[in-house]
């Protein structure tokens, strides 16, 4: 079983799970986000695009392969 990391943060004064977005901890407890503390510590949100890659493409000039 995975127990996510957590943090103790002086704004809202509770314990935040770190495995969440800055949003998601916002949202639960109820700070809006603004001036976080803990900012640096969560997991960064997810593209906004699903149907854009999520690692960068190859460059152009990368050799093609024969066929």
């Amino acid at each position: 079983m995975f127990n996510s990391p957590l943090q103790y943060c002086a704004k809202c004064k509770q314990y935040v799970e770190l495995d969440q977005t800055k949003e998601e901890c916002a949202a639960v407890h109820g700070c809006a986000g603004e001036d976080c503390p803990l900012l640096h510590m969560f997991r960064p949100p997810a593209p906004m695009d699903e149907g854009k890659p999520a690692i960068a493409p190859e460059p152009t000039n990368a050799p093609k392969s024969a066929k």
